[in-house]
């Protein structure tokens, strides 16, 4: 899939995370992205339009990266999600995601800058499906 045909959103509450998560990505190819202010303003988004990988922010306020997962779960979308957080403990995080959502990656936020692209590769190689 071509990079500037690839559908992607971005679901973080910090605005200035999403806008320079959406620059980076712009940089690097991606021209297709939006972006969302909390789960369920993206969540809302993800159900009304196909994305071939949702950016997803772990801790948010109201409701969680977690809680974002259950109602993509719940709804059955279609598509690749990889969490990005910037907890203390992301070894910890990320196995949990892992066990939770065996479909979903996980990338810290310290990590983003340099293997984010590469990851998105990495995803957008495996077929879309439920998480």
């Amino acid at each position: 899939m071509a990079k500037n045909n690839t559908s992607i959103l971005v679901i973080d509450d910090e605005e200035d995370v999403r806008k320079s998560i959406a620059l980076f990505l712009a940089a690097n190819g991606f021209s297709n992205v939006d972006t969302a202010a909390g789960a369920n303003d993206g969540v809302r988004k993800a159900s009304a339009k196909k994305y071939d990988l949702i950016i997803l922010d772990m801790i948010m306020p109201r409701v969680s990266g977690g809680g974002a997962l259950e109602k993509i779960s719940e709804k059955k979308i279609r598509t690749r999600v990889l969490v990005l957080s910037a907890v203390g403990l992301p070894e910890v995080v990320g196995e949990e995601v892992r066990k939770r959502y065996p479909k979903a990656g996980f990338l810290p936020k310290t990590n983003a800058a340099t293997e984010l692209v590469g990851r998105i590769g990495e995803m957008l190689r495996s077929p879309a499906g439920t998480i």
